[in-house]
């Protein structure tokens, strides 16, 4: 019983700290929301922000209209797998692995050292 108590004991405690860093979360947003020099930042990006959106427009409906038959095509072959058809056309051929290297696994092979000069023994 004194567990349950004891539980029940942190379980609040931990609530109460949870909502109080809560508040001064809130309180603190708030207060850089309402800072001059942030509100000022936001009129002055407002205009640019506004014509990005207006540049951006006709190139995100070009898009819309180049993917659009894309995504028509993937959706009716999803509706066909889903109702156990299958695609109507045969999966391609696996690409085949590349050949290892022929100089070993530079993982777990030695750096090979510099190129021997037999004209300079030191190097």
């Amino acid at each position: 019983m004194k567990k349950i108590v004891l539980l029940a004991l942190a379980a609040a405690g931990i609530g109460v700290l949870v909502r109080l860093k809560s508040e001064q979360l809130k309180a603190g947003a708030a207060k850089v929301a309402d800072d001059p020099r942030v509100q000022a930042a936001g009129e002055r990006i407002a205009p640019a922000a506004t014509a990005v959106k207006e540049k951006v427009a006709p190139a995100a409906d070009a898009v819309k209209e180049k993917v659009a038959p894309a995504a028509e095509t993937v959706r009716e072959k999803l509706d066909r797998t889903a109702e156990g058809q299958g695609s109507s056309t045969p999966d391609p051929e696996p690409e085949p692995s590349p050949a290892p290297a022929p100089h070993g696994d530079p993982l777990t092979d030695p750096l090979p050292g510099p190129p021997s000069d037999p004209q300079n023994p030191t190097g």
